[in-house]
C-alpha cells in the first residue's frame, strides 16, 4: 500500500512528520510526503523534499474547504476542520448529533450561521 501524506507550502511539522513517522513503521506499507513542489517550507522555516508529486499520489487539489469520497475526507484549511469533525459525527451519529457538537463550538449569537454553513458544505458527501 502506498501512503502519500499530502504536505503544502507552510505546512505543521507536526502533523506530516510524526504521521510520516508512524506510518512507516508497518510492514509493507510504501509512505511519502506529496507536495505541489519540489520542496515545501514548514511554518517553521524547515524545508522538506517532496518524495513523490501531487499527481503521482493521484491527488487533484481542489479550491474547496471539505470534501469527501466514501472514508477519506480531507478539511482544508485549519479552521475548515469543523467540517471534517461535523462529517464525522452525522455519518456515524446523525446530523442532529452533529449540530449539537457545533453548537458547543461556535461563537455567540453565530450558531445558526455557521451549522448551516456547515451542512451545506458537509451534505452532499453524507
Amino acid at each position: 500500500m502506498h501512503v502519500a501524506i499530502l504536505t503544502f507550502e507552510g505546512f505543521n511539522e507536526l502533523d506530516s512528520l510524526i504521521a510520516f513517522g508512524i506510518l512507516n513503521r508497518v510492514p509493507g506499507w510504501r509512505v511519502s510526503i506529496a507536495s505541489p513542489t519540489d520542496k515545501v517550507r514548514s511554518m517553521n522555516g524547515l524545508t522538506v523534499e517532496a518524495q513523490v508529486s501531487l499527481e503521482e499520489a493521484g491527488v487533484a487539489v481542489l479550491n474547496q474547504p471539505f470534501v469527501a469520497n466514501g472514508n477519506v475526507a480531507p478539511a482544508g484549511g485549519c479552521l475548515a476542520s469543523q467540517y471534517l469533525a461535523a462529517w464525522f459525527i452525522a455519518r456515524l451519529a446523525g446530523v442532529d448529533a452533529a449540530c449539537d457538537a457545533l453548537r458547543y463550538v461556535v461563537p455567540v449569537g453565530e450558531q445558526e450561521l455557521y451549522i448551516t454553513r456547515a451542512l451545506a458544505n458537509i451534505s452532499p458527501f453524507l
